[in-house]
């Protein structure tokens, strides 16, 4: 079975995704990198060209018809499961796990101007602004991850995260390579 990551922006989807891939040995899949490869468009491209609506029935489209392999780690993006009763439709399909970071933690780490760039959502509010858009955002999107079959906390710092991605690897009962 796939084993989807879903979780707030900011939160490690994808890098924590590439551990668990290589520590098992499974592919690894970001559906938003999938999405610019098929479209040819960044994802702030596809936002400012054809609106954040058409990035969302993209991002549903690739989950169903994407033939995504019977044993992988996929991250999602953030807005994913919140749409489109995708979150339904991962847990009808494979593992799910909400990567659960503290508000902090996401506060500090999207605040960053890097972060902002690559995230259409937040690229030009003003930091009030956007710490109050991170807020609203993770209290309407955290019903929806917390739908997941498994959740991961997040720790600050890759040596506290290894354990705690073993521990999921045996809760999902991967076996590591």
């Amino acid at each position: 079975m796939p084993v989807f990551l879903v979780g707030f922006m900011g939160c490690g989807k994808t890098e924590i995704g590439q551990c668990l891939s290589g520590m098992t040995g499974l592919p690894f899949f970001d559906t938003d990198g999938l999405i610019v490869r098929r479209s040819g468009l960044s994802v702030s491209d596809i936002f400012e060209q054809q609106g954040e609506a058409a990035f969302r029935r993209m991002e549903s489209e690739l989950i169903r018809q994407y033939p995504f392999p019977e044993a992988c780690i996929v991250a999602t993006g953030g807005g994913l499961p919140c749409h489109d009763d995708n979150m339904a439709f991962l847990n009808g399909r494979g593992q799910t796990v909400f990567l659960d970071a503290p508000e902090a933690m996401l506060l500090r780490t999207l605040t960053e101007p890097s972060a902002r760039a690559g995230r259409p959502v937040l690229a030009t509010a003003t930091d009030d602004a956007l710490r109050t858009k991170i807020k609203q955002l993770l209290e309407t999107r955290r019903p929806f991850y917390e739908l997941a079959s498994y959740r991961m906390d997040i720790a600050d710092t890759a040596e506290a995260q290894k354990p705690l991605l073993e521990k999921l690897i045996r809760a999902l009962d991967l076996k590591i390579q």
